[in-house]
């Protein structure tokens, strides 16, 4: 007859007893399509199974004449439970008013963790922002935080089985640090001339390191400002190459991390170019004859255009001068119809907007 009051017991998530009824003196037994085995008594193990899954255990009874049918039991073997990992959350530090430093610790349990950090939010907030953190120390420093604001976070890791969270902590940064800027004063410029000026000013440092500092000038009319570097705390700078009769701004900077700080804009305006008179030398006359002579003299021109030169001669008894051109720097002008045996008086000329220079 065929076995009978099939059961299986002790299941594990490896192996499992598999036992029956019968007369029979041996019993061929099998587990789902693998080869028969052949054993004397109504009980059989299975070993070396897979955790979780369904098996099917087959025997039948050998009979002298014919075997019985075969009977059938099924089962399944115990699923394995995963061992989350254990995940800490610890105190933020290294907070600011707009940064933290978000610490935890993370345990790996059965499964491979596939992602890990911290989520973080502002308590008010609805979403959280994710972001990564290596090894089973966790830390993360999160930046661009608003000042004066209560901060939400928590460690996680994920693994196959889900996402395991730790506790909810909190934070709150602190205020944004009062900055104090750089003083900046422009003060008066000194040393005006037509093209030239010497700017001033005084820079007392804020809690910034300064990385620039001088002076921005342009002419009054003009709407670009030229730079120029000054050092030390009482600070100079001399510019040249100026226009004449022209007005000009100017005002001190200093620039930090937080920006540029500019003094009070001044102004000044530089005086009229000095006039250079041309300077002009009269020279002993030559080629002298009974009726002519050649006037000779130099002319170095001055800061105008020259309008006229040449000479101007008289007999020494007259009272009136006549002129005659000559051109060049180096004059030479030959005067005829003069009256033999005649002392004459001969000077060279340059005549120029602001008037007359004689040699």
């Amino acid at each position: 007859d065929a076995p009978t009051a099939l059961a299986v017991n002790n299941i594990t998530q490896t192996s499992a007893d598999f036992s029956w009824s019968g007369t029979a003196s041996s019993y061929e037994v099998r587990l789902g399509s693998n080869a028969a085995e052949t054993v004397t008594t109504t009980s059989k193990s299975f070993t070396n199974l897979t955790a979780g899954t369904t098996y099917t255990a087959y025997v039948r009874a050998i009979c002298e004449e014919s075997n019985s049918a075969w009977v059938s039991f099924t089962f399944t073997t115990v699923a394995v439970t995963p061992v989350p990992p254990t995940v800490t959350t610890l105190a933020a530090t290294g907070v600011t008013h707009n940064s933290a430093t978000l610490n935890g610790t993370i345990t790996a349990g059965s499964e491979t963790i596939s992602a890990q950090g911290f989520m973080y939010k502002a308590t008010a907030a609805t979403d959280w922002t994710s972001v990564s953190a290596s090894g089973t120390t966790l830390v993360a420093t999160v930046n661009t935080l608003a000042a004066e604001t209560e901060y939400q976070f928590k460690a996680f890791a994920t693994t196959a089985s889900g996402t395991v969270e730790g506790a909810v902590m909190t934070f709150t940064t602190t205020a944004t640090p009062v900055i104090v800027p750089p003083t900046v004063t422009t003060l008066a410029a000194t040393s005006v001339t037509h093209n030239s000026a010497t700017l001033n000013g005084t820079i007392a440092a804020g809690d910034e390191t300064i990385t620039a500092q001088g002076f921005k000038y342009k002419t009054t009319a003009a709407s670009t400002w030229t730079t120029v570097a000054a050092t030390g705390t009482t600070i100079t700078s001399t510019l040249n190459s100026l226009a004449a009769e022209t007005e000009y701004q100017f005002k001190a900077f200093a620039t930090t991390a937080s920006g540029t700080v500019e003094g009070a804009v001044m102004t000044f305006t530089t005086t009229a170019a000095p006039i250079v008179a041309p300077t002009v030398a009269t020279l002993a006359a030559t080629s002298v004859t009974h009726n002519s002579a050649t006037l000779n003299g130099t002319i170095t021109a001055g800061s105008e255009t020259i309008t006229a030169q040449g000479f101007m001669y008289k007999a020494t008894a007259a009272a009136d001068w006549t002129n005659v051109s000559a051109t060049g720097t180096t004059l030479a002008a030959t005067v005829n119809g003069l009256t033999p045996e005649t002392e004459y008086q001969f000077k060279a000329f340059a005549t120029t907007a602001s008037g007359t220079v004689e040699g």
